[in-house]
């Protein structure tokens, strides 16, 4: 009986102070909404990028320039000037007898322009036609560009869907389907590295767009790589995109590229041969250091609400003072008292971190629809959330709670 008075105590003291005990709260609800959407963006994150990747096949070897180590992530090891040339993929289809097939991915400088308007966010590549069957991308409209193409040096593109969309589709009042604006597309003209190019086809978005090759087919503006190399000049290699006969053999295939392009490379390993497992193995990393960032972060957050519980526990405390002697007086105990002020500090951070968790799980699909974020509120993102903020509130309630438990009631009562 007398544990269910302290908690009536308890609330009722809470709601004798709505408007102060609503401002203690907020720290407590801000950092357990932050903390769960933050948990939530990194989940979702982590698993649309697993989900595309794993979309690929288990098959598909990519070469990329710079050594990156899974155990140390460092991903501008990647970047910068690229050792890889076409003499290194001409070396993996001779060398290499598991490989089916291969294509050269190269990242063309300058932007897309169409009726004297620049096109912004889009990759102009030059690869062969072997890039649509390793990708397995499907055409909406028009045709890829052949063997043919690419002796003739012929200026033409292959675009991606979102790609075309972006170019073509002139603004909200224009309703044409992704086909009838792929179909139109087709023969249309652009420029792009100071030359005129005709769209020849368009290929249809997938939803599991993103490739380890290092570009989003959804977003790619394909020029044959003859034509490109004619133009720029460019020799260079950005990815080496690889498909292996047998998703068996990717572990020993992988093996070979590396020792051949070492060889290619007069024994000097620049670069990192990467199967769908390593992909996934230096992103998880990557995304748990960033989980351990959010959650360190929270803490912070979290401690401030906590601080807020104790100074405003202490100054309920001082205010109480004589409540707290008659109590006393009339025979409550040390004990009684400080598990009242406990259960003050705890109501305040379970009501809080509840609020927090609701606004978080309104937030996600808000944060996903209006930014294009992907968010995943999962319930171990919410327990977490929700049993720090509830030992935050145990935690620093505890100094203001032994505070009161150790006035003496003669004292107590004498206080003006």
């Amino acid at each position: 009986m007398l544990f269910w008075e302290n908690i009536k105590f308890a609330f009722g003291a809470l709601f004798a102070n709505k408007i102060r005990t609503l401002l203690t709260m907020l720290g407590i609800i801000i950092g357990v909404s932050a903390v769960t959407i933050l948990i939530g963006i990194g989940d979702g994150l982590r698993g649309e990028f697993s989900q595309q990747v794993e979309s690929l096949g288990s098959n598909v070897l990519v070469v990329t320039p710079g050594k990156l180590d899974e155990k140390n992530f460092n991903p501008s090891a990647s970047f910068g000037v690229s050792t890889l040339t076409i003499d290194d993929l001409n070396a993996i289809q001779e060398k290499v007898p598991s490989i089916e097939k291969s294509a050269p991915l190269t990242l063309l400088s300058g932007t897309i322009i169409f009726n004297g308007k620049a096109v912004v966010n889009l990759l102009p590549i030059s690869t062969t036609q072997n890039y649509f069957s390793i990708l397995e991308n499907e055409l909406a409209a028009g045709k890829y560009f052949t063997e043919e193409t690419l002796q003739n040096k012929e200026r033409v593109v292959v675009m991606g869907g979102k790609a075309a969309e972006q170019v073509f589709r002139g603004g909200e009042d224009d309703t044409r389907t992704e086909e009838e604006l792929a179909r139109d597309a087709i023969e249309k003209k652009i420029e792009l590295i100071g030359e005129e190019f005709t769209v020849i086809g368009v290929m249809k978005k997938k939803e599991d767009a993103l490739n380890f090759g290092g570009s989003d087919t959804n977003q790619v503006v394909l020029v044959p790589r003859d034509t490109a190399t004619e133009i720029t000049g460019e020799t260079v290699v950005y990815r080496i995109i690889n498909r292996v006969k047998s998703a068996e053999d990717v572990d020993a295939t992988k093996q070979e590229v590396r020792e051949t392009i070492i060889e290619q490379h007069h024994g000097i390993e620049d670069f990192t041969v990467l199967t769908q497992d390593d992909v996934l193995s230096v992103f998880n990393s990557f995304f748990n250091l960033l989980s351990q960032a959010i959650i360190g972060i929270a803490a912070i957050s979290l401690i401030v609400g906590g601080i807020g519980i104790m100074n405003i526990m202490l100054v309920s405390v001082t205010e109480r003072t004589r409540e707290i002697g008659l109590r006393k007086a009339i025979g409550a105990s040390g004990g009684n008292i400080m598990f009242q002020f406990l259960v003050e500090a705890s109501a305040i951070s379970v009501v809080g971190g509840s609020v927090g968790v609701g606004l978080s799980l309104l937030s996600g699909p808000l944060i996903t629809k209006f930014f294009d974020i992907p968010t995943k509120i999962t319930w171990e993102a919410i327990i977490i959330a929700f049993g720090i903020s509830v030992l935050t509130g145990i935690l620093f309630g505890i100094m203001p709670a032994s505070k009161a438990a150790r006035k003496s009631p003669i004292e107590a009562l004498r206080y003006e």
